[in-house]
């Protein structure tokens, strides 16, 4: 996805990830462009009902509140990040980190 970067991960993690975007977007009939590693922005009015309450308290909690939403054609926003190791960059990341999300909700 355009704004993520992959590095340091093995040739075989990059294409599990796609192949598991992949599968996750013929489920959900919606393109699915990063199961692991973003930010998801969703409206709090469908979480009043708690219906997540029922997902699993595990790594793959995510993943289910991605195909409920889908699921009940909820507007999803997504914002690919990369994490820092350390020095300035780091703070400059966690900047945008924090517009981007900002300026797609106004």
């Amino acid at each position: 996805m355009k704004g993520s970067k992959i590095g340091g991960y093995s040739a075989l993690r990059v294409v599990g990830n796609h192949g598991f975007n992949w599968l996750f977007s013929v489920v959900a009939r919606k393109k699915i462009t990063d199961l692991g590693s973003g930010l998801n922005l969703y409206a709090v009015e469908p979480l009043k009902t708690e219906y997540y309450k029922k997902f699993p308290d595990t790594l793959y909690f995510n993943d289910c509140m991605i195909l409920a939403l889908c699921q009940m054609k909820q507007r999803v926003l997504f914002f690919p990040h990369q994490l820092a190791r350390g020095g300035s960059g780091q703070q400059q990341q966690a900047d945008q980190l924090r517009r981007q999300p900002a300026q797609a909700l106004r």
